[in-house]
Formats: structure tokens, C-alpha cells, sequence
């Protein structure tokens, strides 16, 4: 009898597969042209079609206090707002209420401060021209899915041995994120649908736009090297998600986000990519449990 959950492992294996198939024709298309061929700067490091953001002190200090802003007023807001109204799943209803009021700032701030991040265009980062284009990001998401796959066994395997040399760390290193702990811990059906929405739609519109376009192309800039600056980014994307256990794979998806942003110029790949993955999770959450 086929289910549900053997259903989406059937759908993730497929798309697993699809993943390694491209990862293979990416690999050979690297060795049969070279970068400058394909468009590059000549030593394949810098990737050629984003330009970086050469922020001035006053624009970081911008976004700087405005991304710190928005974080701790979100947050401290959504949680003391959700503990008075939602005392039993505050956790979950809290996740939306943040997202929904960090979306709000960050669409404000494109609005008015538009100084904070130059250049930005809803029209221009969010349009899918062609069935091409939705083809793409579909496979970006499966080679996603397969990098994320091989650096999880790996972070895995690391900790384990962290955990033999350092016995007194204990599960502290396998900590999920508080999010992923919310949805095991389960709750109504309001809060798990409305902290589901959030992580599938809000969530990577505000981190696509903070971590790619703004700190990506900054560290772009500042490297002069794609490269560089995917996995710089990656370690401030990582280590803001608050789960040891998952830094390495975070890492890794953020430099295939960080590529889909490269390879198609626009925002909206690295969000449906972001997206498709935390409702892969989610599914997976909800599976198990």
C-alpha cells in the first residue's frame, strides 16, 4: 500500500538522483569548457553575473542596525506577544508572528530606506520568464537536496567523533533549531499550519533578501570572489539558525542558494529553492512524528 510518507521518500530519491545527475553535468561541463568560455573572469573563482553591492560605512552601518533591529524587536515582540495570548503553543504561533512582522520592516524599509539595500526591485528579483526557468530551480532544489544529504552524514559523523573526545558535551551538539524542536513537540492545528506557512513562504523571502542579496553581494565585493563570499555568507547563515548539528549542511545550502542566484540573476530561484527545502523538512517532521 502506498502512503504518504513512502510517497514524498519516492518523490526525494528521484529528486536525489536528479541531483547527482546534475552535479555530474555541471563537473563535466566545467572540464570540457574553460571559465572564460563560459563567461567567466579566466580562473573560475568569481562568479560573472551579479554584480556585488560596494557599500559605503553609512550603508552597512544601515543595515547592520536595521538587520539587528529587526531581529531582536521580532523576535522579543513575537514571543512576549504569542506567551500572553498562546500560552500552550507559543512556540509555533511566535514563528509566524515574527516572520510575519520581520517581512513588514524588511518591505518598509524597501520602501522608504531604499538607501539600505540599493538597487532592489520586487519586479526584477521575483519574475519566472519561462517553464525553463521553473525547470531550473527545480533541479537547483534537487542538488540541494543531495548536497544537504552528504554534508548531514558528515556533520554527523564529526560530531560523533567530538563527542568521544569531549564526552561532557553530551547532545548538546545535536540540538535542532528551536523551530524544528516547536514542530516534534507538536501543537494545535492553527499554530502548526500558520508556523508551516511561515517556513515555507515568509521565512526565505526575509533571509533570501538579507543573506543573498545584500550579504552575498557585499562579501562579493568585499572578496572580489563568488566563492569566498557563498561561504562566508554560509557561516553567518549557519551559525543564526542555532543548531550545531546542522552548521555544515546549512553551509552547504547556502552556497547552492548563493549559486541558483548566480546562474539565474534573480532573487526568486534561491527563495523557491529555500522554500522547496523546509517544506521537505517539515513533511519529513511530520512523517515521523
Amino acid at each position: 500500500m502506498i502512503t504518504g510518507q513512502s510517497l514524498v521518500y519516492f518523490v526525494e530519491a528521484l529528486l536525489i538522483v536528479w541531483g547527482a545527475g546534475t552535479l555530474c553535468f555541471w563537473g563535466f561541463e566545467k572540464f570540457r569548457k574553460t571559465a572564460k568560455a563560459a563567461g567567466g573572469n579566466g580562473d573560475g573563482t568569481a562568479f560573472p553575473r551579479l554584480e556585488g553591492w560596494a557599500a559605503t560605512k553609512r550603508q552597512l552601518a544601515g543595515f547592520l542596525l536595521f538587520f539587528l533591529a529587526n531581529t531582536f524587536v521580532a523576535q522579543g515582540g513575537a514571543l512576549f506577544l504569542c506567551k500572553q495570548f498562546f500560552a500552550e503553543n507559543h512556540a509555533l504561533f511566535s514563528a509566524f508572528v515574527m516572520q510575519a512582522f520581520s517581512l513588514a520592516l524588511l518591505v518598509a524599509a524597501l520602501k522608504f530606506v531604499p538607501a539600505i539595500f540599493p538597487k532592489f526591485s520586487w519586479r526584477e528579483n521575483f519574475k519566472i520568464h519561462s517553464f525553463g526557468d521553473g525547470l531550473k530551480i527545480v533541479q537547483f532544489f534537487a542538488v540541494a537536496l543531495l548536497t544537504v544529504l552528504v554534508f548531514s552524514q558528515i556533520s554527523q559523523a564529526f560530531l560523533q567523533f567530538l563527542k568521544i573526545l569531549f564526552p561532557s558535551l553530551g547532545t548538546s551538539l545535536e540540538q535542532d533549531q528551536a523551530l524544528v524542536q516547536a514542530f516534534n513537540a507538536g501543537g494545535s492545528v492553527a499554530g502548526t499550519l500558520l508556523a508551516s506557512f511561515s517556513a515555507v513562504f515568509l521565512t526565505p523571502i526575509i533571509e533570501e533578501i538579507f543573506f543573498r542579496f545584500a550579504l552575498y553581494r557585499f562579501f562579493k565585493n568585499l572578496f572580489s570572489n563568488g566563492v569566498w563570499a557563498s561561504l562566508v555568507t554560509g557561516l553567518f547563515f549557519a551559525v543564526l539558525h542555532d543548531s550545531p548539528v546542522a552548521w555544515l549542511p546549512l553551509v552547504a545550502l547556502n552556497c547552492i542558494l548563493c549559486f541558483a542566484y548566480e546562474k539565474t540573476g534573480r532573487l526568486v530561484s534561491a527563495v523557491v529553492v529555500h522554500g522547496l527545502f523546509n517544506a521537505n523538512t517539515l513533511l519529513l517532521i511530520f512523517f515521523r512524528n
